[in-house]
């Protein structure tokens, strides 16, 4: 005979029921023997998920009988050992339960949570397409090919139209694609005193009168964005953050953050800062480099070894002030050449010269 006195086994829905003095046609996964009864001839096991009592035959009843690996209990101490299992069982599957539901709360919120959002998102992506339905849009101003100067970086625009952003009686904001690293662009802000030519434009002029509220209230107009310059710079400096974003997509691996250099009095100095991009952490990079002078002869090779654990997602910074590296005194530029990544698992990976992504 096999029977299980307790018995815990998952449902449909994840969560661990108790069944008890269930007959079953064998105990596998004995994680231990805690008992037997020489008189019924009875041993006492335990699995991760429940407590059995097994009737073994006449040949393994003597061998139990002589085993002293395994208690000979009867009547209350074989009672409370029995209770003392069932007991540790009863709270491993209470805990894990508590658990599954808490994980299935947690995942409702979520999904609450997405709804919303993807609602907020469809309201938004619905709002703009309409927009774009409409014959005229108040954001593309006529300007006739008229010269524009940014007041804030000197770039000039002879565009028969702009993307304006905000226009008021005396002043002109626009928005240009600017591309940075591996082609990416990222949106930049621009403005201007209008022009007296510009102003004495009719086509100018009337799609200023028409659209003159939307004009003057701006795109994306904010409580505390005011078309200064302290203003403009600040969002042209997040747009481009958002752009060197979607640079680190296409470095998994990582990227150099910053990086510098010097030989004062000849020796090398040097310091770099690593975001790690993968899954695995870092626990050396080895940064390999080449130091020429100005016509490209090569004055010093080396390499620095940084230890980590970087986490994924984390940034390290490595200073060496002082090396043992020595450069002549028209040693220039310093390349870096390649970087050995040594992952916490003992795996590599090594970035070649033109492998090497830098912010």
């Amino acid at each position: 005979m096999r029977k299980a006195l307790v018995l815990y086994q998952k449902d449909a829905k994840g969560f661990y029921q108790k069944t008890e003095n269930v007959s079953l046609p064998v105990v596998n996964n004995i994680s231990e023997s805690y008992a037997y009864d020489k008189k019924a001839q009875e041993l006492y096991v335990q699995t991760a998920n429940g407590n059995y009592v097994i009737t073994v035959d006449k040949d393994n009843a003597k061998i139990y009988k002589k085993s002293k690996s395994i208690p000979h209990l009867k009547g209350d101490e074989l009672t409370a050992a029995i209770t003392k299992i069932n007991q540790s069982l009863a709270s491993k599957f209470e805990r894990l339960n508590i658990e599954r539901q808490r994980y299935i709360d947690d995942s409702i919120r979520i999904a609450k949570e997405d709804s919303i959002r993807r609602a907020k998102e469809d309201s938004i992506r619905r709002k703009k397409a309409e927009q774009y339905r409409q014959v005229h849009r108040w954001l593309d101003v006529p300007t006739k090919g008229i010269s524009l100067k940014c007041a804030f970086c000197d770039e000039r625009t002879y565009n028969d139209s702009i993307f304006c952003v905000r226009a008021t009686t005396d002043s002109i904001f626009w928005a240009t694609k600017r591309e940075v690293k591996l082609g990416y662009e990222v949106d930049v802000l621009h403005g201007t005193k209008i022009p007296d030519e510009l102003m004495r434009s009719d086509k100018y002029r009337y799609h200023y009168e028409i659209f003159k509220d939307s004009l003057n209230k701006g795109i994306s107009c904010d409580t505390g964005f005011d078309y200064s310059k302290e203003t403009v710079d600040e969002f042209n400096d997040l747009s481009l953050r958002g752009g060197i974003r979607k640079i680190v997509s296409e470095a998994p691996y990582g990227f150099v953050d910053e990086w510098h250099w010097d030989c004062e009095y000849g020796s090398v100095s040097f310091d770099i800062t690593y975001t790690n991009m993968n899954k695995k952490t870092i626990r050396y990079l080895d940064v390999y480099w080449t130091i020429t002078n100005d016509v490209g002869d090569v004055r010093k090779t080396g390499h620095f070894e940084g230890t980590g654990p970087v986490e994924p997602g984390d940034s390290a910074k490595w200073e060496w002030d002082y090396s043992s590296y020595y450069v002549a005194g028209d040693a220039s530029n310093m390349q870096l050449t390649k970087l050995i990544i040594t992952y916490m698992d003992g795996s590599k990976k090594v970035l070649s010269k033109n492998q090497i992504v830098c912010n």
